[in-house]
């Protein structure tokens, strides 16, 4: 009966989170050809990581990012062969790293310039994509302080302390 409990418990869990986790899923439900999120933590100087999401509904080859820093710029440069006659279904999913960057206001622009096969006119598109972040000091990381740490650590002790008497 416990096991048809945790059973039933956990596929309410499921059923009330799987919207969410579907609503983030960009390659799932694409509303655009391309996005960047920031998905480091946003601190300076820890090293800053974006994720590229590409959607296409034709065939394509898709280039390597190139990264630029230049002060508080982050520049992104990225040339992909699409042959928009092979109709398919390509989501492509990539972290990319900007480095170690100081406390402060960014800006990121991601430039993408696909190549069409067989030639279109023009033959080429280039597609920006911008996004903006702000990095805080390493001093505003949250310290050891915090209740709910605190809570946790004697939680655990107390288990441990538990588990020695039994």
């Amino acid at each position: 009966m416990s096991r048809l409990r945790h059973l039933i418990l956990a596929i309410v869990v499921l059923a009330c989170c799987i919207g969410e986790l579907a609503a983030r899923d960009f390659c799932a439900a694409p509303h655009t050809s391309a996005m960047i999120e920031l998905v480091s933590p946003p601190y300076g100087g820890l090293p800053v990581s974006l994720r590229l999401s590409e959607y296409y509904a034709s065939n394509g080859s898709f280039g390597t990012p190139r990264i630029a820093v230049i002060g508080d710029r982050i520049e992104i440069t990225q040339t992909n062969g699409i042959s928009w006659s092979q109709p398919s279904t390509i989501c492509r999913v990539l972290t990319v790293t900007a480095g170690q960057l100081q406390p402060g206001h960014y800006r990121v622009t991601w430039t993408t310039t696909e190549d069409l096969f067989p030639r279109l006119e023009p033959p080429t598109r280039t597609r920006f994509i911008d996004l903006e972040f702000t990095l805080l000091p390493t001093q505003m990381i949250q310290a050891a302080d915090d209740y709910i740490l605190v809570l946790l650590v004697l939680t655990l002790a107390g288990v441990a302390l538990s588990r020695l008497h039994a």
